[in-house]
């Protein structure tokens, strides 16, 4: 995903385009419960990508901002996380010390989508490697001013949002998730030491 990200950067640079104009926006339905933690794993992911992520709890819509072949991506790496995810938290819930505990199920996709996320970034910084190698410093400025042009739309779109914040979880809850993303499937050559425990849980998503 990361690779071809790159090479569609490329080529849009040696085409000239207004960056601006070429951004789009994107709606998912996120579904409840456990709707804005859900989220978090999308933003992680959209991230990766050079895609904003707006988050609506009361519709419980998420608007993705970036070009039309991230956002495919975006997307597509989402739904099936997510339904790993999904798979995972109900056989860790079976096997949990209170397993009714809504605590549970929001500190085990919180953990879900920081160990996700750490997968990703390390992902990120080989393919970044290689790409240099490949393309040259030139391919720096082209990616900054792809990431500026859809931070820019988004601010324009969205002028009052905000950071979405996270509250202290589960620990049982956390160590699950964060096991389950360590075992889910997802294109990563390798993995980071496994991170710190339970915590508040940071993302690049905001909140409308």
């Amino acid at each position: 995903m990361i690779r071809h990200a790159v090479d569609e950067a490329v080529l849009a640079a040696g085409d000239g385009p207004d960056l601006p104009s070429a951004v789009r926006a994107q709606r998912i339905a996120v579904e409840q419960p456990f709707g804005a933690e859900k989220v978090q794993l999308l933003a992680v992911v959209a991230e990766l990508n050079g895609v904003e992520v707006m988050w609506d709890d009361e519709w419980a819509l998420a608007t993705l901002v970036g070009f039309a072949g991230d956002l495919d991506l975006v997307e597509a790496l989402f739904a099936s996380l997510l339904v790993q995810a999904m798979r995972a938290m109900d056989q860790a819930v079976a096997e949990a010390s209170h397993r009714r505990a809504p605590a549970f199920r929001r500190a085990f996709l919180l953990a879900y989508g920081s160990r996700i996320g750490q997968r990703l970034e390390a992902t990120r910084l080989q393919v970044g490697r290689e790409a240099l190698a490949q393309h040259g410093a030139a391919l720096v400025p082209v990616l900054a001013e792809r990431r500026d042009a859809v931070r820019r739309v988004a601010e324009q779109l969205f002028p009052d949002s905000g950071p979405m914040r996270t509250r202290m979880v589960d620990a049982e809850g956390w160590d699950a998730g964060h096991r389950a993303a360590a075992a889910a499937t997802l294109a990563a050559p390798s993995d980071p030491p496994d991170g710190a425990g339970p915590g508040p849980a940071g993302t690049p998503a905001r909140r409308r």
